[in-house]
């Protein structure tokens, strides 16, 4: 029966399938796929924990929770089953939805006072044309050094059509290093700035600092900061049919 069911449900134009066996009676109860869904055909999955924390918050439309709200979970623990058993049947669904909790999160940044920076120098612009995807330089020699460059083009028209001539300005700078010393509160500052913009970058729900270590030493600083922060921590885990027993 199990192996049958997998089978079921792998069958294309099917959304799900069950087998029900009762005495010397068989029922098979299957859906189709609507035309408009074939497309957006999910496979069946579980949710789990992608992260550590107490889970604050659930939001589930699709899939046994296997979770309740003030659970201490653990990265890898099981949120969301995609495997429902319903009167004698099992059913195999793509689990879907939002498990927010409350986690710790720990940023380090180390630097040292002495470092080498790059700068920019006078920028300068090189144009060149392209012919049926061939660029042809319209300038002499080469950019010699350390550079950053941003290339905008220009499609020709001839009589309001376009042509397959291209104009390509590159407007570059040329960078060289320069030996800085910060102080300790300079390098601190720049740290500190860095580990901000990784918590942002980071879409927590909503996150507040708890705690910070400075270790300073001869060379630089190395700054740990703590965050609390509510996150979703679901993430998709793929039911492999063929591996259930």
């Amino acid at each position: 029966k199990n192996d049958a069911e997998k089978l079921l449900l792998i069958q294309e134009g099917l959304a799900w399938g069950s087998l029900n066996v009762e005495g010397c009676v068989l029922t098979v109860n299957v859906t189709e796929i609507k035309d408009s869904d074939r497309q957006e055909r999910k496979l069946p999955s579980n949710i789990k924990a992608s992260y550590t924390g107490i889970i604050s918050k659930i939001d589930v439309t699709t899939g046994n929770v296997a979770v309740k709200v003030g659970d201490l979970v653990s990265s890898g623990d099981l949120l969301v089953s995609g495997i429902i058993e319903q009167y004698g049947s099992t059913l195999f669904v793509h689990s879907s939805g939002e498990i927010l909790a409350k986690t710790e999160r720990t940023f380090v940044e180390k630097a040292k006072y002495n470092q080498q920076i790059l700068i920019d120098n006078n920028s300068k612009a090189r144009r060149g044309i392209e012919v049926f995807g061939i660029r042809i330089p319209l300038y002499l020699g080469g950019i010699k050094g350390e550079y950053k460059s941003n290339v905008k083009t220009k499609k020709l028209t001839l009589f309001k059509k376009e042509i397959p001539i291209t104009i390509a300005t590159d407007k570059y700078k040329t960078l060289s290093t320069k030996q800085v010393c910060y102080t300790p509160q300079e390098l601190e500052k720049m740290l500190d700035k860095k580990i901000k913009n990784k918590v942002k970058k980071g879409n927590y729900k909503s996150s507040k600092e708890i705690a910070r270590e400075t270790i300073k030493n001869d060379s630089g600083i190395t700054l740990s900061v703590t965050f609390s922060c509510e996150e979703n921590i679901a993430v998709q885990d793929e039911i492999l049919i063929g591996a259930q027993n």
